[in-house]
């Protein structure tokens, strides 16, 4: 039988009608979810045997590309990553970047000159790859493979890049956000000779106040970010010594284990309990170990509110005097081991 495909603007799942639905990959490698505007959604093209043909809507390099094949006679195997580009940085040098997918735990690039008979291999856990050192005059081609948990997928199809691209365009083309850890964030952009270079700004979600980025080479990291977090960011165009307008929309990204219908509790070795989370009035705190731990309430930008000294037993911390909003709670016991957690007040 063949097995029902449906999308949201980020993912791709499956689900044959009985079972739950899986997820098994990202289809867009950017959140573009723009106020007011419809997006493009992937199409169906049609079917092959037991394939289910599909096409992506964006368009890297200004070119529609193929998204995705699916066969449902593979269903539970390992799929390898289905948009795949690549972002020059300078003429030497150029990041991989590719949509993620469910349950990988490794994936191995390869990479070579499209004149070249010997591929050059590599692997990875995260979903971008950076390369150096190329021959700014060569074509290089790319394909890459995953490792799920033990089962291994075919190789991609290959994509093959020239480092010196650099476009004309006049407005900015987002390719992907990629978390490198909790705190760091990497965003990439199809370069432009019209460009000086782009600003970013950037805040947790329902925030008021932006910090700002720029770059001039097609690729940020975004540091010093909050863990768990769900933020929001835009940018502008410097052309000619000009500032274009911020663009009207937004755009989203989460640091590291972030989710954005739930506050994430991160690895906490330090027994600490905090509950309930969200909460409106009391904030109740336990400490497995009765050492003495100092605690800083800061908003979302790092300010400090209030400090507590010396606490090790079972505390009552009163929210009842604070906005609606998120804030960090900051442990720091005498060995100067570090616990954050964030707390919704309502």
């Amino acid at each position: 039988m063949l097995q029902r495909i449906h999308f949201t603007e980020q993912e791709v799942w499956v689900s044959d009608g009985v079972n739950p639905s899986k997820r098994l990959q990202e289809s867009h490698l950017v959140n573009n979810w723009y106020p007011g505007i419809p997006l493009g959604f992937n199409s169906i093209l049609g079917t092959v045997g037991s394939k289910l043909v599909l096409s992506q809507a964006r368009n890297p390099y200004d070119v529609r590309i193929p998204f995705f094949v699916y066969d449902t006679l593979t269903a539970n195997t390992c799929f390898h990553p289905s948009v795949i580009v690549g972002v020059p940085v300078t003429s030497t040098t150029m990041h991989m970047v590719w949509n993620r997918v469910e349950e990988t735990t490794t994936y191995q690039i390869r990479y070579k000159k499209s004149t070249d008979l010997t591929w050059t291999l590599d692997s990875t856990q995260k979903s971008y790859y950076y390369l150096n050192i190329l021959d700014s005059t060569a074509i290089y081609n790319f394909q890459l493979t995953t490792n799920c948990s033990g089962v291994i997928s075919a190789w991609s199809d290959t994509n093959s890049y020239l480092p010196t691209f650099i476009g004309n365009h006049n407005y900015n083309i987002m390719q992907a956000e990629r978390e490198e850890d909790s705190t760091t964030v990497r965003l990439y952009w199809f370069r432009s000779t019209q460009f000086g270079q782009v600003q970013f700004r950037y805040r947790p979600y329902g925030t008021v106040n932006w910090a700002y980025a720029n770059s001039n080479s097609g690729y940020k990291r975004i540091t010093g970010l909050i863990p768990n977090t769900f933020y929001e960011y835009t940018y502008r165009e410097e052309i000619n010594g000009v500032w274009n307008s911020w663009f009207f929309g937004s755009f989203y990204f989460n640091t590291m284990g972030s989710t954005t219908t739930a506050i994430s509790e991160p690895t906490n070795n330090l027994g600490i309990s905090i509950f309930p989370n969200p909460t409106s009035d009391l904030l109740h705190i336990k400490f497995s170990d009765h050492k003495n731990y100092q605690l800083k309430l800061m908003d979302v930008t790092g300010r400090i509110l209030k400090v507590y000294d010396n606490l090790n037993t079972a505390t009552q911390l009163s929210t009842s005097s604070l906005r609606s909003g998120i804030y960090l709670l900051q442990f720091t016991n005498h060995e100067g081991l570090v616990y954050t957690q964030k707390v919704l007040v309502k």
